[in-house]
């Protein structure tokens, strides 16, 4: 089995969008032309409130409004393509044992695991009061929210979410077989 690259390596328009996110992040904080993104940021602040959250205790606030802001409206994206992938080529990728469940015992740990994973990617969409971690100080610097910022930004929720249905689809394939 040959290794795989992850979905956002391998699709040309993520790669131009994450570029262009690197590229917001190196801004300057005083650049005149955030203030014309300023009602795009706040509606998307509505939408997904930690985008005002991280802007609030970043210290360049209106390029992680701005990044943000970008970053969560590509979040469906990140979603539709993660799901995916999971989904292509299920008996020969390195997630085969997603789809693989044989007994009640894997089906309830997976249930279990599939509930978690909507507790964690919804606290990060819509309850996240602009986490940072050290391993990532996104809101400190410019570099780790070029390199790192966007998967806090609503990617890694995507991917909790892809993760969650593929593993509902498996668990509602295990019950057709068993209903059967």
């Amino acid at each position: 089995m040959k290794s795989k690259l992850p979905y956002f390596m391998t699709e040309p328009w993520i790669m131009v969008s994450l570029i262009l996110l690197g590229c917001i992040a190196s801004m300057p904080a005083d650049a005149p032309f955030l203030n014309f993104f300023a009602e795009f940021v706040q509606f998307q602040s509505l939408l997904f409130p930690p985008v005002a959250a991280y802007a609030q205790k970043s210290d360049f606030p209106k390029v992680m409004g701005l990044y943000m802001a970008f970053s969560f409206a590509l979040t469906p994206a990140h979603f539709w393509y993660a799901l995916s992938h999971l989904r292509k080529d299920e008996e020969e990728s390195w997630h085969k044992n997603l789809w693989l469940i044989d007994s009640w015992a894997v089906f309830v740990q997976r249930l279990v695991l599939a509930m978690i994973g909507i507790a964690v990617a919804w606290i990060g969409l819509f309850f996240n009061p602009g986490y940072d971690f050290n391993l990532l100080p996104i809101n400190t610097s410019a570099t780790a929210l070029a390199l790192g910022g966007w998967i806090l930004g609503g990617a890694g929720s995507a991917i909790c979410l892809a993760w969650v249905v593929a593993t509902l689809i498996a668990l509602f394939r295990f019950l057709e077989g068993r209903i059967k």
